[in-house]
């Protein structure tokens, strides 16, 4: 039977999720149903909020696991048949593994985070940078001049 969701089972499904475990995991860790904690946090702006924060958290967990996991050697037995119905095993390093888990977390923190963690190349501007014209800002600056009647003089120069 699902346990009632109280500030401390909350709480409990937040923290969970803010070291980078899934929500559902995290409620079924706490005996909660999902669906009620997603209802909660839908209803209650306060853990909609504190969700927002664990998930931002839960991103930078799953950068330190690339490090982690890209760091790590873990030897591993490679199985290879053979033609004669034999088979060979060789002890080697799990690149292949560690490969998939690191490429997995890197395509999501992509996917998740854009901004900080996408392969974005900005090709058109946008409001964070904005791609500056140089012919169009000569061009503003001669229609600036011509609408104020050709006067470029600051006031500091000879009359």
């Amino acid at each position: 039977m699902p346990r009632k969701l109280d500030a401390a089972t909350i709480d409990a499904i937040l923290d969970d999720i803010a070291v980078g475990v899934a929500t559902i995991r995290a409620c079924k860790a706490q005996r909660a149903d999902p669906r009620d904690f997603y209802r909660h946090m839908l209803r209650d702006e306060d853990i909609g909020q504190r969700y927002t924060r664990a998930k931002v958290s839960a991103l930078e967990v799953l950068a330190d696991e690339i490090l982690q996991i890209a760091d790590q050697a873990k030897i591993g037995k490679v199985v290879t048949d053979k033609g004669d119905g034999t088979k060979e095993v060789k002890k080697a390093d799990a690149v292949e593994r560690a490969r998939l888990r690191i490429d997995s977390r890197k395509w999501l923190l992509a996917k998740l985070a854009p901004k900080k963690y996408g392969d974005r190349t900005v090709i058109a501007g946008d409001p964070d940078a904005p791609i500056i014209d140089p012919k169009a800002e000569l061009l503003r600056g001669l229609v600036a001049v011509a609408g104020s009647g050709g006067d470029r003089s600051s006031g500091g120069g000879a009359q």
